[in-house]
């Protein structure tokens, strides 16, 4: 299974999708759990288990590491 966007998945039995990718999208952009989930049409308790999977870890921390290029990158731009 192959998702479209900044995040994929491959393999099978790959659980990771589009409310996943939506949940780390809003982990990244909302100031806590409460706003996250409910941006991402989840529950926080679901938010709070997703953030215990492997996978979802996985792709979190390389979706924060994407954000934080992008910012570095902007920064030195504008020096």
């Amino acid at each position: 299974m192959t998702m479209k966007g900044p995040i994929s998945m491959k393999g099978h039995g790959t659980k990771f999708n589009r409310k996943m990718e939506a949940a780390i999208t809003a982990l990244l952009t909302h100031k806590n759990l409460e706003e996250a989930a409910g941006n991402a049409g989840v529950s926080v308790a679901t938010l709070l288990r997703w953030q215990k999977l492997p996978e979802f870890q996985k792709e979190f921390r390389k979706a924060k590491r994407a954000v934080h290029a992008q910012a570095m990158a902007r920064l030195q731009q504008a020096t």
